[in-house]
């Protein structure tokens, strides 16, 4: 049996000061991913401060160019994935990497996509909270108890990981009564009421933009965040996937899920952090993942890939 690999991107809240140092001198299909990108994203990357990073336009270009940058040195080294997904932001790197549109277009989109989701979350008042520990069906049980109604469950990162989206008020409340049934939630490093009803503004927007977009079929399958499955190859049916993500829950244990079924057997987290990692172990428990921040990570991958006669 042959094995299988994917590639995973990573989405806003792993970003860090100095994400990307060194994939451009390392690598020329990194430095062009960070010419596409442009001096803004690449100077963000490299000497933002981690207040500045937190901010949805900044940090929605500088993380998809280390995104891509990643996924290019791999694929320069000679890995062919299987497949790939990405999660919220990543998605659109994941789209880019098989081909449905290029890099330039591509940080154009996350461009347009960061400056909807900020006037949508312009009000400062929204957020995402990581609930731990409970599962699906515990947590909508507490939701309802709580009497919290504004808040809704946006992100299913693991089995037992779940993101909760909405005002913050709400979500702070929630936190406090989250302690007092004694699990733990951590607030995310967002600026709004991410993948809620709070972003449709923004998803209609988006869709307006990509209306105007040219989309070719993906050459390698792209696991949706709305339904944790392959994208349409239909260029309409994919426009609306990827706005209503904006506005919808990320199934990405379901994606991961899905991708294992189809045979998967090596999960690559490319970009910023290793969040994407933690949770296919969380979800997978015995995969193999690795996280590829920098050229040296992706070097070490390649080769491990080599000795398996992957790339």
């Amino acid at each position: 049996m042959s094995v299988k690999a994917a590639l995973l991107f990573a989405g806003q809240g792993a970003q860090y000061p100095g994400m990307g140092a060194g994939l451009a001198e390392a690598s020329a299909a990194a430095a062009a991913v960070f010419a596409a990108a442009g001096p803004d994203s690449r100077e963000h990357c490299l000497s933002a401060s981690a207040e500045e990073l937190a901010r949805t336009e900044v940090t929605q270009p500088a993380v998809l160019a280390v995104d891509l940058a990643c996924a290019r040195t791999l694929e320069e080294a000679g890995l062919r994935p299987a497949a790939v997904a990405g999660f919220s932001l990543g998605e659109i790197g994941a789209l880019a990497f098989a081909g449905v549109f290029s890099d330039q277009v591509a940080f154009e989109l996350i461009g347009e996509r960061a400056r909807l989701m900020e006037e949508a979350a312009r009000s400062g008042t929204g957020g995402l909270r990581a609930v731990l520990g409970a599962t699906e069906r515990e947590l909508r049980a507490l939701l309802e108890e709580s009497g919290l109604e504004r808040l809704e469950l946006a992100n299913f990162n693991a089995p037992t990981q779940i993101v909760v989206s909405g005002p913050a008020d709400d979500l702070a409340t929630f936190g406090d009564y989250l302690a007092g049934k004694g699990l733990r939630s951590v607030p995310l490093r967002v600026s709004g009421a991410f993948h809620s009803s709070f972003m449709q503004a923004a998803a209609d927007g988006f869709a307006r933009v990509l209306a105007r977009q040219a989309f070719a079929p993906a050459r390698i399958p792209v696991i949706a965040n709305v339904t944790g499955e392959p994208y349409p190859a239909a260029a309409d049916q994919a426009k609306a996937l990827l706005a209503r993500q904006i506005a919808s829950p990320v199934r990405w244990t379901r994606s991961l899920q899905n991708l294992q079924a189809t045979g998967i057997t090596r999960f690559i987290e490319v970009g910023p952090g290793s969040v994407l990692t933690g949770l296919v172990r969380k979800t997978l428990p015995g995969a193999w993942c690795r996280s590829v921040q920098t050229a040296e990570d992706a070097r070490g991958v390649a080769e491990e890939l080599r000795e398996e006669q992957l790339v």
